[in-house]
C-alpha cells in the first residue's frame, strides 16, 4: 500500500505545485503563531528538515534575519529549486543543501549548528518521529529550538472540508486523514519530552494544524 501521508516528489507537477502553494501554507496566520513561539530565540543559523523549494529558508533570511541556513530534502528536484531561490538572498557560502532520506540516512552535520530547526508538514511522514526529534536536538545550539509545523488529529471534519476545497474527493480525504493527522498535539509534545527538551509550547494555526516548539535548554 502506498504511504498516504508521504508526498510523491518524483511527480514534477507536485514539485511545482508545492512552490506555487507556499503562500497559502505559510501565510500571515502561520507567521503570527510562529514568531510568537520563537520570539525569544536569536536566529542566525537555521536548519530545515524537508526544506522543499527552500522558500521557508528564504523567509528565515528576510523575516528572521538568518545569516546562514541548512536544508535537507529527499528530492533532488526540490534541492535544485532551493538553490535557485536561496541564491537570490544569500551567497553560496551562506547556505548548504543536502539530499538525503531522513528515515535511512545519517545527517552529516556537526552537532550544535542551529539556533532554530524547523520542519513543515514533515513529522507525519517520518518513520520514527520520536527518534527524529531526538536527532534534531543534537543539531541545536544550547538554547536552540526545534519548531514542528504539522497536521494533528482531533477534527476530521475540518480536515476533510479543507482537502475537498483543494479538489480532493471526500472518500480520498477520509482515507488520508489517519495517515496525515496521525499525531495529536499531546503526542508531539511527548516526543519532545522523551527527547529531553527542556520545555515545549504550542499554538494551533487552524483546527487541524499546529506549531509545537521545543526548547533544548533554558541556560
Amino acid at each position: 500500500m502506498s504511504h498516504l501521508g508521504k508526498a510523491d516528489w518524483s511527480d514534477s507537477e507536485r514539485v511545482r505545485g508545492l512552490a506555487e502553494s507556499y503562500q497559502n501554507r505559510y501565510g500571515e496566520p502561520f507567521w503570527d503563531v510562529f514568531c510568537d513561539l520563537v520570539k525569544t530565540t536569536s536566529v542566525n543559523d537555521v536548519l530545515e528538515f524537508g526544506s522543499g523549494p527552500g522558500l521557508f529558508l528564504v523567509d528565515a533570511v528576510k523575516r528572521l534575519g538568518a545569516s546562514r541556513v541548512y536544508g535537507i530534502d529527499e528530492s533532488a528536484e526540490m534541492i535544485e529549486q532551493a538553490k535557485m531561490f536561496l541564491s537570490r538572498v544569500l551567497s553560496p557560502t551562506q547556505f548548504m543543501l543536502i539530499q538525503l532520506n531522513l528515515d535511512t540516512d545519517a545527517i552529516p552535520f556537526e552537532p550544535e549548528i542551529a539556533d532554530l530547526a524547523f520542519s513543515g508538514f514533515l513529522l507525519h511522514e517520518v518513520a520514527d518521529p520520536s527518534q527524529h526529534i531526538q536527532s534534531a536536538r543534537k543539531l541545536l545550539k544550547k538554547t536552540g529550538v526545534y519548531s514542528v509545523y504539522d497536521f494533528v488529529s482531533g477534527d476530521e471534519e475540518a480536515f476533510v472540508d479543507e482537502m475537498m476545497a483543494r479538489g480532493s474527493s471526500e472518500a480520498r480525504a477520509r482515507k488520508k486523514y489517519p495517515h496525515m493527522c496521525k499525531h495529536s498535539v499531546d503526542d508531539i509534545r511527548r516526543f519532545f519530552d522523551d527527547a529531553d527538551y527542556q520545555s515545549s509550547r504550542y499554538k494551533m494555526v487552524t483546527d487541524f494544524v499546529v506549531i509545537v516548539t521545543g526548547l533544548k535548554s533554558s541556560s
